[in-house]
């Protein structure tokens, strides 16, 4: 009984975040999930901005429908595929460590908006400008032929924060040294 008015609580939410990028409304909302890790975490504060097919580019972050859960997802365009009949976007969650051919294919009719700004800690980080096109291109290429590189990173990332945790546990700082 409860999963059929989560279900149903789930439509409703994604009529509205329709109605409301139909009217060129930008909304924002939390993010919750770990999927775009670390580029989103859970909790971040995310806006989003309607888009269209034509408009979305490699790179984007994109919320959409998903068609299995009938939720909102919030995961970035890795490959659009045009091939003459309607076109199909593949989107990818940044900490998602499979291959190309495991990810699902998504109808452009269930995409609803793109991801402009992300809010962490009071700061905003603006999603727009040549230099995060091109990083942003960069990861998805990288999600899309090497998810294992991504893999890596998160690894050294976390040692190293760990490791600056023990540091700074310990009573070192950086004048120490």
């Amino acid at each position: 009984m409860g999963n059929k008015n989560n279900l149903n609580a789930d439509i409703l939410i994604k009529d509205l975040f329709t109605e409301l990028l139909r009217r060129d409304t930008e909304m924002r909302f939390e993010a919750r999930g770990w999927s775009m890790h670390p580029f989103i975490r859970d909790g971040d504060l995310i806006t989003i901005e309607p888009i269209g097919y034509e408009q979305a580019e490699i790179g984007d972050i994109l919320a959409y429908q998903n068609l299995k859960s009938k939720k909102i997802t919030v995961h970035r365009l890795v490959k659009k595929n045009n091939d003459g009949q309607q076109p199909i976007l593949i989107t990818k969650g940044d900490a998602n460590t499979k291959l190309i051919h495991d990810l699902p294919m998504c109808s452009c009719d269930y995409i609803l908006a793109k991801v402009v700004t992300i809010e962490r800690g009071g700061k905003i980080i603006k999603l727009k400008g040549k230099s995060y096109r091109l990083s942003a291109y960069l990861r998805a290429v990288l999600l899309l032929y090497c998810p294992w590189v991504i893999f890596v990173q998160r690894k050294c990332i976390s040692a190293l924060i760990k490791g600056y945790k023990q540091y700074t546990k310990n009573g070192l700082g950086y004048r120490d040294i």
